[in-house]
């Protein structure tokens, strides 16, 4: 329904006065305060509290305060720096701290569930993954596993001496990040499913819960391994079952307002194709990936987890058809491509998932491409280097990140 541009404007204005993040008083600025100070930790090695006195510009007492109040938490842990062989006591240097909590990413697919906890130096803790093939793919069966997957782990970390704090799931879908629902989900044949509230009455323990897109949490392990500068745009376009993307300006993920932006897949590359189911004709999902791949090559399966095993199987074993099939992808591909690179301008398309694996397949037919998306301009077409663990890695971070921006409710 169109709506005159008052009535937007005004509801515009509602909600961000509404979302306000302002601070309002003392507790907020002190709020604020722990965030600068964690971040500072986060991202410097060895820093003292000399060097967060300088940082922050803020005094040496409070300061001192709010270390002892992020210590307190289990947030951050201190050292003796290294000796300088000068007299008297060496500073201590503070970091995230790595012996008391930890955080999860679990990565909920048709063919398998995974889960990969760590500390909040990223340091791995626990690992486990639960094959989906033969099983049923109902809302209910699935997440009643994902839930035993989080207990199992719950109980491992506290053999360890580690509370979970916050666990980020990532699932092939449009879904609603705000409220952590599965808003519809061609794989796994879901919509309108609550994930988070699921799970959250699900497990045994009081944990965070937050649900994310495979890409958008694939692109942060992206950016990490990137060694680009801090403020660069990436883009990713990211393969599973269908193609999902993401784009990332400095730490910022596009979402779009209603949460589903950045879903590349959906690019009409073909506006006279076949419908497709989300309303479009000719989406990239439709020529690209292994949904595609599957269907020139005659593979068919009751469950797409099957069909996507039997194709990864062939990806790995070299087979000259596949090859041919991937190389008759090309063309659609870098239609997309040239799409995102004149939209987003990014200083590196990334290609991830198994996407990375369809464009080494890919070969000469990719590479002539490659030339016209980087013709004289500043984007540069990379294959992941990430390998299948970019989601669980990417997520581990986002939970990480994510309880370190509310340090007062650790």
């Amino acid at each position: 329904m169109m709506r005159d541009s008052e009535s937007l404007a005004k509801g515009d204005e509602a909600r961000g006065s509404q979302q306000s993040s302002g601070p309002q008083g003392l507790a907020d600025v002190r709020r604020l305060n722990l965030q600068r100070v964690l971040a500072e930790i986060r991202d410097r090695r060895a820093v003292t509290r000399k060097d967060l006195v300088a940082a922050t510009a803020l005094n040496r007492v409070t300061v001192l305060d709010l270390v002892a109040e992020l210590h307190g938490r289990h947030l951050i842990s201190e050292h003796p720096s290294v000796s300088t062989g000068r007299s008297g006591r060496p500073a201590m240097t503070l970091e995230l701290d790595d012996d008391h909590l930890a955080v999860a990413a679990l990565e909920i697919n048709v063919d398998r569930i995974r889960i990969l906890c760590s500390t909040l130096q990223l340091r791995v803790v626990h690992e486990e993954a639960i094959d989906m093939v033969g099983e049923g793919l109902s809302p209910d069966h699935v997440l009643e596993l994902a839930a035993m997957c989080v207990n199992r782990a719950h109980r491992a970390l506290l053999r360890k001496g580690l509370l979970l704090k916050r666990v980020c799931i990532g699932l092939p879908a449009f879904i609603d990040h705000r409220n952590g629902t599965v808003l519809t989900s061609l794989s796994f044949g879901w919509n309108g499913v609550p994930a988070v509230d699921i799970l959250q009455r699900s497990v045994d323990a009081d944990l965070e819960f937050t649900l994310d897109r495979l890409a958008n949490l694939a692109i942060r392990e992206e950016r990490a391994r990137a060694g680009l500068m801090p403020d660069s745009g990436i883009v990713l376009l990211y393969g599973d079952m269908g193609v999902g993307g993401a784009f990332q300006k400095g730490g910022v993920i596009l979402r779009g307002d209603s949460g589903s932006g950045a879903e590349f897949g959906h690019i009409s590359v073909d506006p006279g194709g076949p419908h497709c189911y989300c309303g479009n004709r000719g989406c990239l999902e439709m020529y690209v990936g292994i949904r595609p791949l599957a269907a020139a090559l005659g593979i068919v399966d009751d469950q797409e987890g099957g069909v996507m095993q039997r194709v990864l199987d062939l990806l790995e074993s070299g087979d000259r058809a596949v090859a041919a099939a991937a190389r008759e992808q090309a063309p659609w591909l870098m239609m997309a491509l040239r799409t995102l690179q004149t939209v987003f301008d990014p200083r590196a398309l990334i290609l991830g998932g198994h996407l990375g694996s369809l464009a080494r397949l890919m070969g000469s037919a990719l590479e002539e491409g490659v030339s016209e998306v980087e013709n004289g301009r500043a984007t540069e077409l990379r294959i992941s280097i990430t390998g299948a663990n970019a989601v669980l890695a990417g997520g581990v971070r986002a939970a990480r990140d994510d309880l370190l921006a509310a340090p007062w409710s650790a």
